[in-house]
């Protein structure tokens, strides 16, 4: 009967770990940003390093969230972390450019983020104040 109880219990940890782990990421910018939304196109082409600038014209600087970047590279640009160093290794080789700088504390990009107008990134939505602006639900 023991061990009925800790599966049962093993089965709701596992369960709500799970549904816990599957919060939204969203691509955030500083809440004085002119840009109120991007197109998926626009967000895969900063973070793959073919623009530098937003959907405006204004600079954008991108910055990579080390705990959701695997996540967020197969939704957006359809690259696993391998492909993504092998193209970034042809872009920085061929002088093309270089990645997006990667912070490994969620807390310090958003902090980041909240404090320049040209930066962007993303956190996990349940981190969103009002220091940043969201302006894309990963789909």
């Amino acid at each position: 009967m023991k061990t009925i109880y800790k599966l049962i219990l093993c089965l709701i940890f596992v369960g709500s770990y799970s549904v816990a782990s599957l919060a939204d990421i969203v691509v955030v910018v500083h809440p004085g940003n002119p840009v109120s939304a991007l197109e998926l196109s626009n967000i895969k082409r900063l973070f793959l390093g073919k623009t530098t600038k937003f959907s405006n014209g204004d600079t954008a600087v991108p910055f990579e969230n080390s705990a959701q970047k695997s996540i967020f590279h197969h939704q957006i640009t359809g690259k696993e972390v391998a492909q993504l160093k092998a193209y970034w290794a042809r872009r920085v080789f061929s002088g093309k450019g270089f990645p997006p700088k990667e912070m490994l504390d969620s807390g310090k990009l958003k902090s980041l983020i909240a404090n320049d107008l040209t930066s962007i990134g993303y956190i996990d939505s349940t981190a969103v104040d009002p220091t940043v602006k969201v302006i894309m639900i990963l789909p």
